[in-house]
């Protein structure tokens, strides 16, 4: 998990807001809900990804950056919308890097 950064305010749904420490605390004790925890990670390419949370725990993994976490697959996709569509509007395009950071 060497390679794994979080964004200074990591995303959720308005739903999940109370879960969201707990859903971290799990994620950086290496400890996820294996079928449940999904995250939406960005690499150098800025490319925003939904990937279950425990494949970030593999030790081949590439480096990446955590700018979300979400309770469940479908929410992970919500939440991935939600995500373009203000990047979107914020910046024009879809500079998440300097968006998120």
């Amino acid at each position: 998990m060497k390679n794994l950064t979080f964004c200074k305010d990591v995303r959720v749904l308005e739903k999940d807001r109370d879960r969201k420490k707990k859903l971290l605390r799990d994620l950086r004790s290496r400890k996820p809900r294996l079928l449940t925890s999904y995250c939406i990670t960005d690499d150098d390419a800025e490319t925003l990804e939904v990937v279950p949370a425990w494949t970030l725990l593999q030790p081949d993994y590439p480096a990446v950056r955590v700018v979300g976490i979400a309770g469940g697959r479908g929410d992970a996709l919500e939440l991935l919308t939600e995500l373009i569509r203000e990047l979107y509007a914020e910046t024009g395009g879809m500079h998440s890097r300097s968006y998120l950071l």
